[in-house]
C-alpha cells in the first residue's frame, strides 16, 4: 500500500468513528487499529500510533523494530513522509508516547519542517511533554525559555523551574504579569520557593503597578498574604476592601495590623465594606475605618441601597444619619429611590425625617426630583413632610420625561405621583419631541395639570417646606 493511501484511509476511518455512520465505536476503532496494522512502514505506524496516542501499540512497535531511525530522515525526500513519531506525540500532547519515543533513544533535538521537538512542544503548551524533553537534554535557539517558565510556573510545575532558569530563562519575567505573579495566582508554594531561591523579586509590580500581594489577597490565599508581608510587601490600599468583598475575615484582619496608608474610602470600596458584616464590624472595631470620613459619600447612606443589615451596625458606630454627602450636597434621602428594603427603611426615615432637610437642593436637584420614580411609600412619607421639586421652571422638563418614560399604562400610583410632580412645577413646556412617550400618560398630563397647578397655588404653603438655599 502507498503511502498516501495510507492516509486518506485513516481519515476515512476517522471521520467514520467520528460520525458512527449507525455502527459502535468499537467497531470504527479496530477498523483503524487494522488500518495501522496494514500501513506500508513501520515508520508510518509508528506515525500513525503517535498521533491517535496508542501507546501500548507504539511500544510493539519499536520493540519489533529497534533498528528503526525515528527522526524518520531517510523517509524525507519520499513522496508524503510520515511525520516523525515524537514530533507527533508533542504536537497531539501525547506525553505517554513522548515518553516511550525517549526512552526508545528518540533524538530530542531532532528537526521536522524546520522545528525541533521542543518548539512543537512549546507552541501547543504540552508542559509536561517539555519537561521530559529538557531533561533528555533538549534546546532549541527559537523557543522563549522565559515564556516557558511562566507557562511551567503557571500550571505548578516547579521541577521545569531550575532547568529553565539555566537556559537563560529571566525569573523577573513579565508575560502579562511577572512570573512571581504567577506562582501566586496558581498558588504553587514549590515554584514560588525556587523562584526565591533563583533571586526572584516578589515585591515587582505588574505593568498596572498591581502587586503580588494584590494577587494573594484575589486568591484569598492567607499563606501567600502572610509570606509576601514577611519578605516586606506593603498592603495596598485596595486590597482590604477585596478581602472584605470576599468575607475573609483572617486576611482582613492580617492586612489591618501591617497596612500603613489610609485605607480606601471610594465609593466602590465603601460598597465592598458592606458585603461582609464580619469584617466590616472588624474594621469599625479597629478604629482604622471612619464611618463619617469627611471627604466620601458616608457608607451609612450606602448600606440604604446595598445591605440594611449594616445599618444598625453602624449607627452602633457612630455613623450620622444628618450627615452631608460632600460629593453631591445631598443627604440621606437622596438615596431613597434605590433603596434595598423599603419595609426595613421606612422606620429608620421615619426616625430620621424631623431631622432632615426635606427640600435640600443638591447639584441643581432636589430631594424630591431624586425620589420621584422611588417607592410610593416614600413619595407619601415626603409629602407628609413637606417635600416639593423646588427648582425653576426650566429644571422640571426631565422629571416629567422620567415618570412619562418610565410607565407604560395609566394607573392610580401613577397619578398620585404626577399629581405631586405638577404641583410641585414640573411640566411638558420643553423643546425636544414627546411622540415617544406614553401617549396615554401624555395626554393625562396635558388634560390635567392647569387644573392641578391652580389648585396647589390656592392652598397654603407650610413654612418647612419654604425653600432651602443651593448649598
Amino acid at each position: 500500500m502507498q503511502a498516501p493511501s495510507v492516509w486518506l484511509a485513516i481519515y476515512h476511518a476517522h471521520c467514520e468513528a467520528s460520525s458512527l455512520q449507525g455502527k459502535p465505536a468499537k467497531y470504527h476503532l479496530i477498523r483503524m487499529l487494522k488500518t495501522v496494522e496494514r500501513a506500508a512502514s513501520p515508520e508510518a505506524k509508528m506515525s500513525l500510533a503517535a498521533f491517535y496516542g496508542w501507546h501500548t501499540q507504539l511500544a510493539r512497535l519499536l520493540a519489533a523494530h529497534r533498528d528503526v531511525d525515528l527522526s524518520l530522515a531517510h523517509m524525507r525526500d519520499t513522496r508524503d513522509p510520515p511525520t516523525p513519531p515524537l514530533h507527533q506525540a508533542c504536537i497531539r500532547g501525547h506525553e505517554r508516547c513522548a515518553a516511550i519515543l525517549l526512552a526508545y533513544r528518540a533524538d530530542p533535538s531532532s528537526i521536522y519542517r524546520g522545528r525541533t521537538a521542543l518548539q512543537h512542544a512549546a507552541e501547543h503548551g504540552n508542559m509536561a511533554i517539555i519537561e521530559r524533553l529538557l531533561l533528555e537534554g533538549a534546546t532549541s535557539a527559537d523557543v522563549n525559555y522565559t515564556q516557558l517558565l511562566h507557562s511551567a510556573v503557571s500550571s505548578g510545575r516547579a521541577s521545569l523551574v531550575p532547568l529553565l532558569v539555566r537556559l537563560q530563562a529571566d525569573v523577573n519575567g513579565s508575560l502579562g504579569h511577572p512570573i512571581i505573579h504567577a506562582a501566586v495566582i496558581s498558588q504553587s508554594r514549590p515554584c514560588f520557593d525556587r523562584l526565591l531561591e533563583l533571586r526572584a523579586d516578589p515585591l515587582v509590580p505588574d505593568s498596572h503597578q498591581r502587586s503580588a500581594i494584590s494577587r494573594a489577597v484575589a486568591q484569598q490565599s492567607f499563606e501567600f498574604v502572610q509570606l509576601l508581608l514577611e519578605l516586606g510587601a506593603s498592603v495596598p490600599p485596595e486590597s482590604i476592601p477585596r478581602a472584605c468583598k470576599d468575607g475573609n475575615l483572617a486576611i482582613v484582619e492580617l492586612l489591618l495590623q501591617h497596612i500603613t496608608a489610609p485605607l480606601d474610602y471610594s465609593n466602590s470600596a465603601l460598597r465592598r465594606y458592606l458585603r461582609s458584616l464580619p469584617c466590616l464590624r472588624l474594621l469599625l472595631s479597629s478604629g482604622r475605618f471612619d464611618p463619617n470620613h469627611p471627604q466620601c459619600a458616608p457608607i451609612l447612606f450606602l448600606a440604604f441601597e446595598s445591605n440594611m443589615d449594616a445599618v444598625p451596625l453602624l449607627l452602633e458606630f457612630g455613623a450620622d444619619p444628618y450627615a452631608i454627602d460632600p460629593t453631591t450636597g445631598g443627604n440621606l434621602l437622596q438615596h431613597c429611590h434605590a433603596l434595598c428594603d423599603v419595609d426595613r427603611a421606612l422606620p429608620y426615615l421615619e426616625q430620621f425625617l424631623p431631622n432632615l432637610q426635606v427640600n435640600l437642593l443638591m447639584n441643581g436637584s432636589s430631594i424630591a426630583a431624586y425620589v420621584c420614580l422611588a417607592d410610593i411609600r416614600i413619595i407619601r412619607l415626603l409629602k407628609r413632610y413637606g417635600a416639593r421639586i423646588i427648582e425653576g421652571p426650566d429644571i422640571f422638563h426631565p422629571v416629567a420625561v422620567m415618570l412619562l418614560c418610565n410607565y407604560c399604562s395609566l394607573t392610580d400610583e401613577w397619578i398620585e405621583r404626577a399629581t405631586w410632580a405638577i404641583e410641585s412645577g414640573a411640566n411638558l413646556t420643553y423643546d425636544i419631541t414627546i411622540q415617544y412617550l406614553v401617549p396615554e400618560l401624555c395626554d393625562w398630563w396635558q388634560a390635567n395639570a392647569q387644573r392641578i397647578r391652580d389648585r396647589a397655588n390656592q392652598q397654603q404653603v407650610p413654612p418647612d417646606a419654604q425653600a432651602t438655599e443651593p448649598m
